[in-house]
């Protein structure tokens, strides 16, 4: 009897560590899921970051020229002095 006894412990500590085990796995996967869940909840976020422009001021035409006929005279100078 005492032989059945320890059987029964025995058997009763094995069901206690394989119910153990299962709510280890259990929880690993639900950590991981969450863990997903938070990335995907991050990706989401930085895509829908919204972007405020400035408005660029409307310039008349003839500024805008002389502006271009500056940007050209300085890109000219860079090149002539890289040729030298």
């Amino acid at each position: 009897m005492a032989k059945n006894l320890n059987f029964k412990v025995k058997n009763a500590q094995l069901a206690q560590a394989l119910d153990l085990n299962k709510k280890k796995k259990d929880l690993a996967k639900k950590r991981a899921e969450a863990q997903k869940a938070r990335v995907e909840a991050n990706d989401t976020a930085n895509q829908n970051k919204a972007v405020t422009l400035k408005p660029i001021p409307p310039q008349n035409s003839e500024e805008a020229r002389e502006a271009a006929a500056a940007a050209a005279a300085a890109e000219a100078a860079v090149a002539a002095e890289a040729a030298t």
